[in-house]
């Protein structure tokens, strides 16, 4: 291994011996915030595959109650993802990447504004 090889191996190690941890509470709100983004974005794909199916006339009552429980758990897990993003920006001494939450909070907003699009063609009774 070169010299300056060696030099930037010790360099970030003792980079990472300098950084404060975070506490394990922090820790755990991360890891659920992770999951929950996760989650919604499963969600968001269960959802594009019923739209497709019901784009393509698969008129079925399962595959309609499917769909509005898919939406129904993209919504709630885009409501904790958005809530936990929002207690890890604040209590994260290092906040994550700012492309990371850019893209939890966007599809933590899909299901919603799905929920409006779906709201919007249902006629009045």
């Amino acid at each position: 291994m070169s010299k300056k090889l060696r030099k930037k191996f010790r360099n970030d190690k003792q980079l990472q011996d300098s950084l404060p941890e975070e506490s394990p509470s922090v820790e755990a709100i991360t890891v659920a915030w992770l999951v929950s983004c996760i989650f919604t974005l499963t969600g968001n794909l269960g959802l594009i595959v019923m739209g497709t199916l019901l784009a393509f006339g698969v008129r079925s009552e399962r595959i309609l109650i499917l769909a509005q429980l898919i939406l129904l758990a993209s919504l709630l897990c885009g409501l904790i993802s958005l809530v936990l993003s929002i207690l890890v920006q604040r209590l994260r001494r290092h906040s994550p990447p700012q492309g990371m939450v850019a893209a939890a909070v966007v599809s933590s907003l899909v299901p919603f504004a799905i929920y409006l699009a779906v709201l919007m063609q249902v006629p009045a009774r």
